[in-house]
């Protein structure tokens, strides 16, 4: 039993190695699971989806999957009815909850899909199969519906309530700002993907809410490319103005440009006055939710971290389905700190280099107002 209880006791330790080191509560928890994992196959770790996934207490699951077993039944609901059972060649068939247990290791942790395979006791292609069919489904069915900015005036006057409160800024309907997902190199245009820290990323744009739910997405850019560049050529440049209107905008950094609809702060550029500074660390304060919510996004799912996928597009795929997946987890309190603070510093970063002679005189003087009547 202990030759087999070491391997295993290992194996669980590198599931958690973002883990705290110090929180001696789990060591029990991990021979625990390492016993029943045993104990369900001598040989290998059979049944763990059917037999010792159901056995998880409500704290192993969470350690395990990053997201709380209730998030995860809200997830397959929604899913389960577009998710036949997968039948493979003279294999029983996948079921919709096997499919989602496999989706949901995938990004939440870097296992290679050959240690996928022998977890859950299928064939490698099963478990991309599986993962495709998953995404295939979030993407069409789910995206709309969890991400979206919103036209319900209450549901806006709440956002700008929660704003309000948190920074003491008025009218802010979301927080701006970009971040880098490192990829490997790809083997095509692999430069264009080279960004400012020199490594290979994608840009992933985001709008959030207070409560770092994020109201719109966009992945996909190469990492060479700036904010302000992504934001002219996506859809919030054209519907972001009527959504807003005249009173209320987002907020972003200094990487975007001053708009009527997009506060930025003042330039340091070694004046600024008391008034702008007070201007600057208020804006900063609200902007704190988009930098939490990608602290959260990558510390929660840890495929983030680096994504080696053959393609671009499963890459892409991958971010705005854990984007969905965070907005679900959001909407049914599924938050833990932790996941916070372990990435706050890698996920803010991006490219922060705003374009010349783009503020508008409108932004310019919204902005002016704004900060004279701060106190």
């Amino acid at each position: 039993m202990a030759d087999q209880l070491l391997p295993l006791f290992f194996a669980v330790m590198e599931d958690e190695d973002d883990e705290e080191k110090n929180d001696d509560n789990n060591t029990e928890t991990f021979f625990a699971t390492a016993i029943a994992m045993v104990r369900e196959d001598r040989t290998k770790v059979g049944n763990y989806a059917e037999l010792t996934i159901p056995s998880y207490l409500i704290d192993d699951f969470q350690r395990f999957f990053r997201i709380s077993r209730g998030t995860f039944e809200v997830i397959l609901r929604n899913i389960a009815v577009y998710l036949t059972p997968d039948i493979g060649r003279g294999r029983a068939a996948i079921t919709p909850e096997k499919h989602l247990l496999i989706t949901i290791w995938f990004i939440s942790h870097q296992d290679t899909i050959h240690r996928m395979s022998d977890r859950f006791s299928v064939t490698d292609s099963s478990i991309i199969r599986c993962r495709d069919r998953v995404f295939t489904v979030v993407l069409r069915y789910l995206k709309t519906k969890f991400i979206y900015l919103p036209e319900d005036y209450n549901v806006k006057a709440q956002i700008m309530d929660e704003y309000r409160i948190g920074s003491q800024f008025p009218n802010v309907l979301g927080a701006i700002d970009g971040t880098h997902i490192r990829i490997v190199a790809p083997s095509e245009h692999s430069q264009v993907y080279v960004n400012r820290k020199k490594f290979h990323s994608l840009v992933l744009q985001g709008i959030c809410a207070s409560n770092m739910q994020f109201l719109h997405v966009l992945a996909g850019w190469p990492g060479s490319v700036n904010d302000s560049r992504i934001l002219r050529n996506c859809d919030v440049w054209n519907i972001a103005p009527d959504w807003c209107g005249v009173d209320n905008h987002l907020v972003g950094d200094g990487a975007y440009p001053l708009q009527q609809w997009l506060l930025t702060p003042f330039r340091n550029n070694g004046h600024l006055t008391q008034r702008m500074r007070r201007f600057n660390y208020r804006l900063s304060s609200a902007r704190v939710a988009i930098e939490r919510a990608f602290g959260l996004l990558k510390g929660r799912f840890r495929r983030l971290k680096l994504l080696d996928t053959k393609t671009i597009k499963t890459a892409v795929d991958t971010i705005i389905v854990c984007c969905i997946f965070h907005n679900i987890c959001i909407v049914n309190d599924d938050v833990l700190e932790q996941y916070i603070t372990e990435n706050q510093e890698e996920a803010h970063q991006h490219n922060n280099l705003a374009l010349n002679n783009e503020d508008d005189e409108n932004g310019m003087e919204k902005r002016d107002r704004i900060a004279d009547g701060f106190i």
